[in-house]
Order: C-alpha cells, then sequence, then structure tokens
C-alpha cells in the first residue's frame, strides 16, 4: 500500500460516484459537488502521475492542483485539508503519518471554512477518523488501524442524517435534510473507504 496506491483508489471513487454526490448536493445545495468531485479526482490523478517526490510533496501537489482547477467552496476546502496534510513528518510511521494529516486537514478545514463538527458538513466524517487514527495503539496491525479510520468516517457520514445544519445553503432548509447524509461528509467517508481499505 503506497500513498499514489491510495489517493488513485480515492480518485477513481470519486469518479464512481459523481451522480450521487450531484444528487445529494441537489438535495439542499448547489448540486455542483459532483462536477467537484470529478475535477478533485482528475488533478490528484495528474498529480501522482507527476509525483517523483516523497509523500508530503505528494499531497501538496494535490492541493495545489486542486486549488488551480475545482474552485468551488467544497473544493477550495479539499485543497486545503490537502495542503494542511502536507506539512506531516515523512519519517514517521504509516499510523503516525496518517493521524498527522488527518489531524492537519481537520484543522484546517475549521479555520478556512470556520465549520466545526456537529455542523452537517465533510467535517462530520473527517474529524472521527482523525480521532481514531491518533488514539490508535502503535501496537494494534497498520491493517486495524486504516480499516478502523475508515468505518470512524462512514460512522461520522451516516451521523450526518440527523443533525441539523447549522452551515452553507442547508442551514435554510433544514427539513430538507432530514433523513439525508451531507453531500461533503459522503464524499469524505467514499474517499477514505477507497484509499484506506481497497488497496492492499
Amino acid at each position: 500500500m503506497t500513498i499514489a496506491n491510495s489517493l488513485t483508489a480515492a480518485a477513481e471513487a470519486l469518479e464512481n460516484n459523481v451522480d450521487e454526490l450531484t444528487r445529494l448536493d441537489s438535495i439542499v445545495g448547489d448540486g455542483d459537488l459532483g462536477l467537484t468531485a470529478g475535477k478533485v479526482a482528475a488533478a490528484i490523478r495528474e498529480a501522482v502521475a507527476a509525483n517523483t517526490g516523497d509523500t508530503s510533496t505528494l499531497l501538496q501537489q494535490c492541493g495545489r492542483r486542486i486549488a488551480g482547477t475545482a474552485a468551488s467552496s467544497c473544493g477550495t476546502l479539499i485543497a486545503t485539508a490537502f495542503l494542511s496534510a502536507s506539512k506531516l513528518d515523512n519519517s514517521g510511521s504509516p499510523r503516525e503519518q496518517l493521524a498527522a494529516a488527518l489531524t492537519a486537514a481537520q484543522e484546517g478545514i475549521q479555520k478556512r471554512g470556520k465549520a466545526a463538527p456537529g455542523d452537517r458538513t465533510l467535517l462530520d466524517a473527517l474529524a472521527p477518523a482523525a480521532d481514531t487514527a491518533r488514539k490508535a495503539s502503535a501496537d494494534l496491525p497498520w491493517d486495524d488501524i486504516r480499516f478502523a479510520v475508515a468505518a470512524s468516517a462512514q460512522k461520522g457520514m451516516e451521523a450526518t442524517k440527523t443533525m441539523t445544519p447549522r452551515i452553507g445553503r442547508a442551514r435554510s432548509q433544514p427539513e430538507r435534510a432530514l433523513g439525508n447524509p451531507d453531500a461533503g461528509a459522503v464524499l469524505v467517508a467514499v474517499a477514505f473507504n477507497a484509499a484506506l481499505t481497497e488497496v492492499s
């Protein structure tokens, strides 16, 4: 399992879920998340193909390419997540790198987007995943850790079905949001599942 393979798997998963992300985002949003996901996936593929550096460099290149091609509000947050995550220590173990990257991504998004876990956003999938990665014992097998992190993102996404939107367009239509997962949280859960469980 390499970071390049994981990112490629995430990109493919986003491409395969463009229509579903568009549908979900159209319920209480402007319906452009599918388009954004496609652009993010293309940017990731380009960064992976061009990369000759370490994990930090690859994450940075993903962030820069996403920022240049996916200029929507969600695209900007995803670019911020990658750029924030790129500051990790390349010498750390896979668990340490994952925990550092996800924690930095969460902090970057919260600072840029002024949202917090519980607001019914992509943070509600990202934050529990980051928390699981941070709390994972160094003695646990890597496979157990990565599957647990992906499961936490999925559980967090599912929880958004009962959350009241506190930010963005969905805030003005809480009754329509109820029962449906947040589209941004779905994007995160889909990407994490592919990146962390579908690559050996």
